[in-house]
């Protein structure tokens, strides 16, 4: 077996005297002439021999003779130069490397407030006026600042590209835990955006061996009829594309709609022809309707609070300044009413807490029954909010309700009732409802607004998922695999920064 420092592909040190060679120390360094600063593919005394006396044995050797001091000296000379070369390239490497970081940064953090991709250009602006009047007495670290803040990418453009290259990497996470999770769980619900798309939200929920995971699948939108057969394909091809296995599918919660439920249209019965075992959840604070008509006392109060919220609310605007004035006055819990929506009933229970509860309660009553006491509505409040929010799992809600239907039959206002869980995967991973995706949609809209109508279905998704994502990701490692550039603006106007070592993006 040949070896090979035997064929002479070990660099050697008087190579660098004799043909003005040297092998950089980095991983897979190849030698390089110092004099033309060219390559050989491979390290053997002859393709260096070769490539020296092809290209500059004559003119080198005639001006610097084998062995004197004045060879020495240049070739010393040349190595200096190579050292200073490689030193400011790395050196330019790593300061685009950590604009792109803090490019990424702002990015990342203008996503999760659902800010627009202009702002981006408006915080690095912001960001060079504080640091103008912080330092204001200090001329020589305000003008460094400024210089690093200058090469920060920020424009809309560039932050649109990369807040899709987040998202991606979002997804990309995503798809991994998925693909090693035993069950999944899906939660669905449809909302019109700005425009007039129907957008179908997705959420799924699963174990990753550590915690329980609540993130989006996916938003998609259905630009024409919401049938059965149209969002049964756009589920199942979204699942084939990702190469995800529809049989972990466990259950899934919707929000009890005729296209989603129907039991010849529905998506969940189309879904049980491939999938028999799926287990099927209509929300629970649908069904529940927050437990506003659990008895027909509480169907009365509630109709009469919602008839006053709306009054007081829509009726004018000087009647709702009153109310807020009142209302601050008494230093009420509570300084203003939201109005009434049928379908986000959770908003009217709320509104019951703000004052006006208890005379619509008394008045409200019919003769000869005993309106309902203070406890028994400080309960509903918090069954209310027991039944918000994320990461809750079915027997938690069904508890909550069973706890709060057993306190109404024995009238005890501070019960304490322990329930044993049986803590299972199967089962926490279970949506009890679709909360989740009606929380999307306030997002979706905080993102889609008005001004921001022709923002593009795929743009919209990338925004939600970052918005919508509880995880943080490694900003560094996706700087390092991002290509680095400065800002175009920092290029074209710093005289200091050469063309041969900025990378334009």
């Amino acid at each position: 077996i040949r070896r090979m420092d035997q064929e002479n592909r070990l660099f050697k040190a008087e190579w660098t005297d004799h043909f003005c060679f040297i092998l950089p120390d980095y991983v897979n360094a190849k030698a390089t002439c110092l004099i033309c600063m060219q390559t050989v593919a491979v390290c053997k005394a002859e393709n260096i021999k070769r490539h020296f006396n092809t290209m500059h044995s004559a003119s080198f050797t005639s001006s610097y003779p084998a062995n004197s001091d004045q060879r020495k000296q240049k070739i010393a000379n040349m190595m200096a130069s190579y050292k200073h070369s490689v030193s400011t390239m790395v050196k330019s490497a790593s300061a685009q490397e950590n604009a792109t970081a803090t490019s990424l940064q702002v990015e990342w953090n203008l996503a999760k407030a659902t800010k627009p991709f202009v702002d981006a250009e408006l915080i690095k602006n912001c960001a060079k006026d504080m640091v103008g009047e912080v330092l204001n007495n200090d001329e020589k670290n305000k003008r460094n600042i400024m210089e690093l803040l200058k090469q920060v990418p920020l424009s809309a453009n560039t932050t649109a590209r990369r807040v899709e290259a987040l998202a991606k990497e979002c997804f990309s996470s995503l798809l991994t835990d998925l693909k090693t999770a035993e069950t999944i769980s899906l939660a669905l619900d449809s909302s019109s955006d700005q425009t007039d798309m129907e957008q179908l939200s997705i959420f799924v929920r699963f174990f990753n061996g550590k915690t329980l995971q609540e993130k989006l699948l996916c938003l998609t939108p259905l630009p024409g009829r919401t049938t059965r057969e149209i969002l049964f394909n756009e589920l199942t091809q979204f699942h084939e594309k990702n190469s995800l296995d529809v049989r972990k599918m466990v259950s899934v919660a919707t929000d009890g709609a005729p296209w989603m439920v129907g039991p010849q249209k529905g998506l969940v019965s189309r879904l049980a022809t491939v999938n028999p075992a799926l287990l099927t959840f209509h929300c629970i604070i649908h069904k529940a309707v927050l437990c506003a008509k659990l008895c027909g006392e509480m169907k009365v109060v509630m109709d009469t609070v919602t008839r006053l919220v709306n009054f007081l609310r829509e009726s004018s605007s000087l009647q709702h300044r009153l109310l807020r004035s009142f209302l601050e006055e008494m230093s009420a819990e509570h300084t203003d009413l939201l109005l009434h929506n049928d379908k986000q009933a959770r908003e009217a229970l709320r509104a019951q807490t703000a004052g006006l509860h208890h005379r619509a309660r008394i008045q409200a009553a019919p003769p000869g029954r005993r309106p309902r006491s203070g406890s028994e509505i400080s309960e509903l409040k918090q069954l209310n909010l027991q039944l918000q929010g994320r990461n809750h799992t079915v027997s938690d809600m069904y508890e909550a309700i069973g706890t709060f239907q057993t306190k109404l039959k024995l009238g005890v206002g501070d019960m304490a009732l322990h329930l044993y869980h049986a803590v299972a995967v199967l089962l926490l991973t279970m949506f009890p409802s679709t909360y989740i995706c009606q929380s999307s949609f306030s997002s979706m809209n905080s993102i889609k607004t008005q001004d921001r109508n022709s923002l593009s279905n795929e743009h919209l998704g990338q925004c939600l998922r970052i918005a919508a994502t509880e995880c943080r990701l490694d900003i560094r490692r996706s700087a390092a695999s991002h290509r680095s550039h400065f800002s175009h603006w920092m290029v074209s106007e710093s005289p200091a920064l050469s063309p041969k070592l900025t990378i334009m993006g």
